[in-house]
């Protein structure tokens, strides 16, 4: 499989902070805001392209497999409990699913720089549009379970230097579980606003 990036960029981000915590938003001013060190975010800037995508150009793809593998109702789920292909490695929803989260983290790494109001709202938002495949049996866990997949992936990765490589893997460690549990917020956000709708809903008119 092809990486997502045919050239590798690096952009250095701003050390300051000051404008992050200025800024709010009606859907995260009351979740944590994401936070990293000036140090991580200039490892991930250099290192998720050159390095991870370099080395492993499919590594969410292969994450997903590994996802379905170790819980076959998420083949289910993400066919929204229609049709599922038998050989996965060549189903499009799949190869979609995987491509949008290779971008989705190029986006916060180097076009958002990692800014801690920006990565906040962006992945708040994804929590949102995942609630939708709960009414196809998606829970919180399986976000949890993509992350521990994910960085076995990491963990294989080659670096010269294996203090920097440890340092990387911590890095993205740290914004991954932001990202699933700042979701998995939003997911449950998102779950209390239907429930409490359903309640409002009139009761049918009795026969």
């Amino acid at each position: 499989m092809r990486s997502c990036f045919r050239r590798i960029v690096y952009k250095r981000p701003s050390r300051s902070s000051s404008d992050d915590k200025a800024r709010t938003s009606p859907s995260t001013n009351t979740c944590p805001h994401f936070t990293m060190s000036y140090d991580h975010k200039e490892l991930l800037q250099k290192h998720y392209r050159q390095t991870l995508l370099e080395q492993r150009p499919d590594v969410f793809h292969k994450t997903m497999l590994m996802c379905i593998q170790s819980s076959p109702k998420l083949n289910e789920i993400i066919a929204c409990q229609m049709y599922c292909f038998r050989d996965l490695t060549k189903w499009p929803k799949l190869n979609r699913l995987s491509q949008a989260q290779c971008y989705f983290f190029d986006r916060l790494i180097h076009e958002l720089h990692l800014d801690s109001f920006a990565v906040s709202e962006a992945v708040y938002q994804l929590g949102i549009i995942h609630f939708r495949y709960a009414q196809y049996g998606l829970k919180p866990h399986f976000l949890d379970l993509w992350r521990q997949h994910l960085e076995g992936f990491l963990e294989k990765l080659k670096f010269e230097n294996s203090d920097e490589k440890a340092a990387f893997i911590e890095a993205f460690r740290v914004l991954t579980s932001y990202v699933t549990e700042s979701m998995n917020l939003a997911y449950s956000r998102c779950q209390q606003e239907a429930a409490a709708r359903a309640k409002e809903q009139p009761a049918p008119p009795a026969d």
